[in-house]
């Protein structure tokens, strides 16, 4: 009989005793693999190219071998498919920061920070992006003066009060009466006329993405309505497209063109445009919600607006202006009633491009040769031309308005042309006193008829204006003393 080693036994002991545990350590295996089937399936699926997940890991990839450009990329392809998380935007803002984009690093921090407040890394690049923002450091705060344009009651003398109680009561219990009276009698004809005849009225719009609220009112592009963002919670302004742009193909294209490049746009004095939809029934554009005023009706409630209020206005849209001028984007339909002041004390442009669009396909379709708002538009814009000078003009005209409380160039049709063309328009200094000395210069800066004499940055004109507001002179050569 053979005999083994002691060594050789104590091995084969012990291979026959981990026998047993090596069994079952394999079956636990195999059924940890069943149970994480699903779950590593849904890993697998999450980090598949092009989705969410893989698009992030590629940004911060590209972020860290600093390729900005493709980490904002692929962190904005993330957030479209992933509306909702804060990573997208963040890694987006450090990389328009390593840019130099302040606007843009700016904005994406603000969304951020609209989520989670407390995110030190956003509030970090807000901070300091915001310095870097021309206008910026001055329009988020509201001018001293101008307030809520809400009418201002009269004060009643002692007499007048005396009567107030009585007449009031008297008043409300004829109200009621009356409403008590009308409410049956329009019972009375509703169930008279209610029949098999009856068709429910069709909801203002098909989504089940938004909630609608109420509707806002009709624009140039069509109806506007408050609504809810139902995945986010939050509000936001729902446009529709009229009828007439929507069921014509290549009128709707070409809006559509027009909205997607302008919802590229992110600055903090440019109204957003969060999403363009479209499908065979419906087209809209959803903007973020501004509660507040617009500039149109601060005009209208005090007249005219101080030299250092229309100063603090000019510098927002300035700079909203440039910063779309510098992608290509041009608004085309600048006027004081498509700029707002929050009830945050922001400055914010609204409809750039898209409503002037609207209205171009509009007129378009009724054979109209000329769209938009003529007393704000440039001469050569009346032809068909669109360039940034042209949103110059406009803003040109926008000042002297809010200095003034009138417009420089009246009348309609050729009449009003000539006028531009001519140079026609009072001085405003002749309509406000007070005014600094070169403001008229400047402003014929900005109202030359000849794009070539004009202006060219909206920027460089409010500089200008800056430059008065501070009892300096404006740079030499830019304006006549």
């Amino acid at each position: 009989m053979r005999r083994f080693s002691p060594a050789v036994a104590v091995l084969a002991a012990l291979m026959l005793s981990a026998a047993p545990r090596a069994g079952a350590a394999v079956r636990r295996a195999k059924a940890g693999q069943k149970s994480a089937g699903p779950a590593a399936a849904q890993r697998k699926e999450q980090v598949q190219p092009g989705s969410a997940a893989w698009l992030l890991d590629k940004a911060r990839a590209l972020l860290a071998s600093k390729d900005y450009a493709g980490a904002a990329e692929a962190a904005r392809s993330a957030g479209a498919r992933a509306p909702g998380r804060t990573e997208p935007h963040l890694i987006t803002a450090e990389a328009l920061y390593a840019l130099k984009d302040y606007p843009g690093a700016y904005s994406e921090a603000s969304a951020v920070l609209s989520q989670d407040p407390t995110n030190a890394q956003a509030r970090r690049i807000a901070a300091v992006a915001k310095g870097h923002i021309p206008g910026l450091a001055t329009a988020v705060i509201e001018p001293v003066g101008l307030g809520t344009p809400k009418p201002r009651a009269l004060p009643l003398g002692l007499h007048e009060r005396r009567w107030i109680l009585p007449l009031g009561a008297a008043a409300l219990l004829l109200g009621v009466g009356l409403a008590v009276l009308i409410r049956r009698w329009l019972t009375g004809r509703s169930a008279a006329r209610r029949g098999e005849d009856e068709v429910p009225s069709a909801p203002p719009l098909r989504t089940e993405s938004y909630r609608i609220v109420r509707e806002i009112g009709l624009g140039g592009m069509g109806r506007v309505f408050e609504a809810v963002d139902v995945h986010l919670d939050r509000r936001v302004a729902i446009k529709k497209l009229r009828d007439e742009i929507r069921s014509n193909p290549r009128e709707r294209e070409r809006f559509l063109q027009e909205a997607r490049l302008v919802a590229a746009l992110r600055h903090p004095n440019i109204v957003l445009i969060h999403s363009v939809s479209s499908d065979e029934e419906e087209a809209y554009l959803v903007f973020e919600y501004i509660d507040g005023h617009t500039v149109a009706q601060y005009i209208s409630h005090w007249g005219r607006l101080q030299f250092g209020q229309t100063v603090w206005v000019a510098q927002g849209a300035a700079a909203a202006l440039d910063y779309a001028h510098s992608r290509g984007v041009v608004h085309r339909d600048l006027k004081p009633s498509n700029i707002m002041i929050t009830t945050d004390g922001l400055l914010k442009v609204m409809d750039f491009g898209v409503a002037r669009q609207a209205k171009d396909s509009v007129h378009s379709l009724a054979s109209l040769t000329v769209a938009g708002t003529p007393p704000y538009m440039a001469p050569e814009q009346e032809e068909g031309g669109a360039t940034p000078q042209c949103d110059v003009f406009a803003l040109g005209v926008c000042v002297y308005e809010m200095l003034t409380g009138t417009m420089p160039f009246r009348g309609s049709g050729a009449g009003m042309v000539l006028q531009k063309q001519r140079k026609d328009y009072i001085p405003a200094s002749q309509l406000a006193e007070g005014l600094p000395l070169g403001v008229d210069d400047t402003l014929a800066w900005a109202l030359e008829p000849a794009p070539s004499a004009r202006c060219a940055r909206a920027g460089a004109f409010v500089a200008n204006l800056e430059a008065l507001l501070r009892g300096e002179r404006p740079k030499p050569g830019k304006v006549r003393w």
